[in-house]
């Protein structure tokens, strides 16, 4: 469903935009953040009622303040939600939003659909390099809803 999501960081912060299925305003978001448990906080989204999977169930790609409170912003006539969650550590640089990603790439769970790869003809000493990324674009998506 959140094949893919969108998300930037500040130094203080990480924003996380995601589309959700139905009505966004009824989706319950959560952190998972039991500090026995010693895992890094999971962020879920899952819709109140019908029978939907959570929009994302994953954990974070660095460590988050769990004693603030996420803000949120919702937009209903896009379907999507942006959350804004205090990193731990002001400053620190992530190379993803969630655990598991690829370096600076957007993936929400479908890893096996996805292929990246670093291209080739940079030398690696490259300080800013390129990659290569193979993305699901769905059928009824047009030219002008894409920006590369």
């Amino acid at each position: 469903l959140a094949l893919t999501y969108g998300w930037v960081q500040s130094p203080g912060a990480v924003h996380i935009a995601v589309w959700v299925p139905g009505d966004p305003g009824q989706v319950d978001i959560s952190i998972d953040a039991s500090p026995f448990a010693g895992a890094p906080p999971r962020l879920k989204l899952q819709q109140r009622e019908g029978n939907y999977p959570p929009a994302i169930d994953r954990e974070f790609g660095g460590a988050i303040d769990v004693r603030t409170d996420l803000e949120c912003v919702v937009f209903a006539s896009m379907s999507m939600i942006v959350i804004k969650a205090l990193k731990k550590n002001y400053g620190e640089l992530w190379r993803s939003a969630f655990a598991g990603d690829a370096l600076l790439l957007r993936n929400a769970g479908d890893r096996d659909e996805h292929e990246w790869s670093r291209d080739d003809g940079e030398d690696w000493r490259e300080p800013n390099p390129t990659f290569l990324a193979d993305v699901f674009v769905p059928r009824t998506c047009l030219p002008e809803h894409l920006d590369v």
